[in-house]
């Protein structure tokens, strides 16, 4: 979709420093993005009943931890 948008220069400079990519059209995408994310995040909360130690794992977290085989110690 193209748009044309007016920015603040000065927020628009940070972000791109913070992200580390100037090009406009991918820091806004990726502005928009984290807004879905920690928008989603808040609706997940609020349906968690409350409970103060719930934790949202990362989008990556079903991987930690897992190994293709379990632990073996091998003899040298």
């Amino acid at each position: 979709m193209r748009t044309t948008i007016t920015l603040d220069d000065s927020l628009f400079d940070r972000a791109a420093a913070l992200i580390g990519d100037e090009n406009a059209s991918s820091l806004v995408t990726k502005a928009l993005e984290m807004l879905i994310a920690a928008e989603s995040k808040k609706r997940i909360l609020k349906l968690s009943g409350g409970t103060p130690d719930f934790a949202i794992p990362g989008r990556d977290s079903r991987t930690v931890g897992m190994v293709a085989e379990d632990e073996v110690k091998y003899k040298k």
